[in-house]
């Protein structure tokens, strides 16, 4: 017997459980009438119809003032979990999810995925269709103000940039902009005339104007713009001084194009060959934009849910794609997972910051003391492989980095007495920094605003344009100022402007940064996540993200 039902069904049986419960009742028409809130005269009908899908036994009194016996055969919750299961059997994965959340039973869902998600993405009709299970809510996507490294995967498919850099042959390609070129400090971008934002709007070299005038307002990367204007299809950009920096930021996926959202600022609307279709913060979906106006995703359509720390267990017996947040692993644990999960190292580092207003000696000791507890963490571990002494997290050089550390913990002892306030900036090796350092006899005091901070944690993560990359982080983020020494953050931004070997300049910052104490580089990161076997072009940039555009399914019966 076919007992699926519809809403309006599951919501009568509800109703009964709730008044009757599980055993035989003594009921006449009144009774139900109260329940279901509706006229005696639909009593009959309704209740013919739970009957007919097999969920209840009812055998109406005959003749007047007679009652009739009722007993629910199957409880809600096991009706409506079997019912969300067919529903994902038969591709109705998001129909599923919408029942769960009408009876507040997202719980039931959530708990049950992983061995659906099974079923679901062993069906070769549905091969176009990726679901992944993530260890965090929805992330805000918005290009511009984008922190968070769970959100690239998104903001990747969504967002475009003018034009794109190629690492391999370090140059610039063309992309919104089909053409551009410079003449002395102008730089001449021609916008292409076939693009349209996810809302159905037509881009157009205004909107770009825009875009470029808010870029100058917000991020540092483009003070050496001077004006802005259009000439038809051109968008000309003139800067007070050829800056070397400038296209390398263009390309940036931060620099995205975007259109202003009202009604989600944290959600603008992109270009991207993927758009939002669902975006709830436990639930989110893209879909395969069909006005794109370059190669579209293989892919038609991406559901993301959240999973809890249960549904990450079952997830790894059954082989589910998932994608994890950035975490620091021993070797310990990385060989707990290696059957179900792969690992990519980032590149880049976590570092600890120490503040250039602090005391020369001090800021000596800090480091010295937190190199020695970098080093005896990943003894203990019985791995190196994830120490830095670089920020691009180079693989720890143990001569060398002991070299610039104090083994002898009395040598700490000028920290002893000193009040070091953090930033309490709830990074996750910050527990780490903080046991090491209550044990010198400093006083700890945290504060939430980064510049009253002595000391802090950063990750410092690198992608494909290193130069930019190298630029942001050591001169141009919010943090620069109070890591550095006026003059000296001026003399570096000046020597930019000049310098012929860019590369060379930057890695010479660094090591100022590392000599002075300013920067103390301690662990690499990786990313870890556990996919489908059928699972194609999942392989990760140098920052742990998937390109969404990239992902296939093989689910032919030679399968590797």
């Amino acid at each position: 017997m076919d007992k699926s039902g519809n809403v309006i069904q599951l919501q009568r049986l509800k109703q009964l459980e709730q008044r009757f419960h599980l055993t035989r009742a003594i009921v006449d028409k009144n009774q139900l009438s109260d329940v279901f809130v509706c006229s005696t005269r639909n009593v009959t009908k309704i209740m013919n119809n739970l009957a007919s899908l097999g969920w209840v036994e009812w055998h109406p009194g005959k003749g007047r003032g007679n009652k009739s016996t009722l007993l629910i055969l199957c409880s809600f919750q096991d009706l409506l979990t079997e019912q969300l299961k067919i529903m994902i059997q038969n591709g109705g994965l998001n129909e599923a999810f919408k029942y769960a959340t009408i009876f507040h039973y997202q719980h039931i869902f959530k708990q049950k995925l992983p061995e659906w998600l099974k079923v679901y993405s062993d069906d070769l009709e549905r091969s176009d269709e990726l679901n992944g299970l993530v260890g965090y809510s929805l992330p805000p996507c918005h290009p511009m103000t984008m922190t968070e490294l769970q959100s690239g995967i998104y903001v990747n498919a969504m967002f475009d940039t003018l034009i794109r850099f190629n690492s391999v042959s370090d140059t610039f390609i063309p992309h919104l902009a089909h053409q551009f070129y410079q003449s002395n400090n102008t730089y001449f971008f021609r916008i292409r005339p076939d693009v349209y934002f996810h809302n159905g709007e037509l881009l157009t070299p205004e909107h770009v104007k825009s875009h470029m005038i808010k870029l100058t307002k917000h991020t540092p990367l483009f003070t050496s713009v001077k004006s802005v204007s259009v000439n038809k299809r051109w968008l000309e950009v003139t800067l007070h001084h050829d800056d070397p920096i400038f296209l390398h930021a263009l390309a940036d996926i931060h620099c995205s194009v975007y259109l202003d959202n009202e009604r989600d600022p944290e959600f603008p609307f992109g270009t991207g060959c993927y758009r939002w279709e669902t975006r709830l913060p436990e639930h989110w979906s893209l879909i395969k934009n069909e006005q794109y106006f370059g190669v579209h995703g293989i892919l038609k359509r991406a559901d993301f849910w959240v999973a809890d720390s249960n549904m990450t267990d079952q997830l790894e017996q059954n082989n589910i794609s998932v994608q994890t947040e950035v975490a620091m692993h021993s070797e310990k644990e990385r060989q707990a997972h290696s059957k179900r999960t792969t690992h990519y190292r980032l590149k880049g580092c976590q570092a600890v910051c120490i503040a250039h207003h602090v005391p020369v000696h001090v800021r000596e000791q800090l480091a010295s003391r937190l190199k020695r507890t970098s080093h005896q963490h990943f003894s203990t571990s019985q791995s190196t492989q994830l120490s830095c002494q670089n920020l691009f997290g180079d693989d720890f050089n143990t001569s060398t980095y002991l070299a610039t550390s104090d083994l002898d913990s009395n040598e700490h002892s000028a920290l002893r007495g000193e009040t070091i306030t953090y930033w309490n900036n709830e990074n996750s090796a910050l527990a780490a920094m903080l046991e090491s350092l209550s044990s010198t006899g400093a006083t700890l005091k945290p504060t939430n605003e980064l510049s009253e901070a002595d000391v802090w944690l950063n990750d410092y993560l690198f992608g494909h344009d290193i130069l930019l990359d190298q630029f942001y982080w050591l001169l141009a983020n919010k943090m620069t100022e109070q890591l550095l020494p006026p003059v000296l953050h001026k003399q570096w931004k000046d020597a930019i402007a000049h310098s012929s070997h860019l590369s060379q300049l930057f890695l010479d910052i660094e090591e100022v940064c590392k000599q002075k104490h300013f920067i103390v580089p301690l662990w690499g990161k990786t990313v870890s996540f556990t996919t489908h076997e059928s699972l194609r072009g999942e392989s990760t940039d140098s920052l742990g993200l998937m390109n969404l555009s990239d992902l296939w399914f093989d689910k032919r019966d030679h399968q590797r």
